[in-house]
């Protein structure tokens, strides 16, 4: 069985939690927000059985790849394939547009030929092509990103407000994953914000949730510097912001806020530091259930 056409839309991040040492060598919690990738895929009739995905970015379509074998695809059905993916983030700052690509692709030919997968299974494949985020999981899920296993879940704190704060650099992770100086200053971290996340967790605390996070990319300033983020985080705790959370292998920033408090404020303040002269983009997201849903 298989469809004519399906659309999804999967939520993109501001980073991650929490990332570390905890449970096994590496793992990490995303936190999925309200800004969707949206991918579309449809069934092409008398398709051309050379046909390609060129149109998608390179892990993207080896997303598709990995879609059609994992479904054992004929030549025929697989060319037969048409996907169009439309990312509202740009790539490189920690947003994981690349994973949502990459799962929005592979769950929509899935969804396609009538064969929905688990999370689990979809956190397998996109962590065969690369380093995943979590954001194929409805809830916040501690998983080892490097071959997508699952280490524990727990219930997700939707509709945070989050300002986020987007300079213009970027990192590739595969490239920066590569060298040795991060390796070693990844074996320096420590389990200490992994143990104040769990502590929040079991009280249900959200600005424990968030000092958990801002432990985490504070602690991981020794393998990638956030510029301003000793600042950031020291007006944050001043104004009484939740916290700070960051990408861990990107350059996108993130301040937790309760419902009442102010952006423009925040962002006076963040003005006179000299932050925003680094950060040159900020907007308003909300957090969100992680999971792909259907249009």
């Amino acid at each position: 069985m298989s469809k004519d056409h399906v659309r999804l839309k999967i939520p993109t991040t501001c980073g991650e939690l929490i990332q570390g040492p905890y449970l096994v060598k590496e793992s990490l919690i995303s936190l999925p927000i309200d800004r969707y990738t949206e991918v579309e895929a449809r069934l092409i009739k008398n398709a051309d059985g050379d046909r390609d995905q060129n149109n998608l970015q390179p892990k993207a379509a080896a997303g598709f790849l990995s879609a059609a074998r994992f479904l054992g695809l004929s030549a025929r059905e697989t060319a037969s394939v048409q996907i169009d993916v439309v990312s509202p983030l740009a790539p490189g700052k920690g947003y994981a547009t690349s994973t949502a690509d990459i799962c929005g692709v592979i769950a929509g030919v899935f969804e396609l030929f009538d064969s929905p997968q688990s999370p689990e299974i979809l956190a397998k494949l996109c962590a065969q092509i690369e380093p995943s985020d979590g954001l194929m999981f409805r809830d916040w899920t501690l998983f080892n990103h490097l071959n997508g296993t699952v280490l524990k879940t727990y219930k997700t704190a939707p509709d945070i407000k989050l300002l986020i704060l987007e300079p213009s650099s970027t990192v590739m992770t595969d490239t920066f994953r590569s060298k040795a100086a991060v390796t070693e200053a990844l074996s320096r971290k420590t389990k200490m914000p992994y143990l104040k996340f769990e502590a929040a967790c079991s009280d249900g605390s959200i600005r424990g949730v968030f000092e958990a996070a801002s432990a985490s990319i504070m602690e991981h300033q020794v393998v990638l510097a956030k510029p301003f983020l000793e600042e950031i985080h020291a007006l944050a705790e001043r104004e009484g912001a939740y916290g700070v959370v960051g990408a861990h292998s990107g350059t996108v920033l993130g301040l937790a806020m309760p419902e009442g408090m102010e952006e423009r404020a925040l962002l006076k303040l963040l003005s006179e530091t000299g932050a925003l002269e680094w950060y040159r983009t900020q907007f308003v997201a909300r957090t969100v259930f992680g999971g792909y849903e259907l249009l």
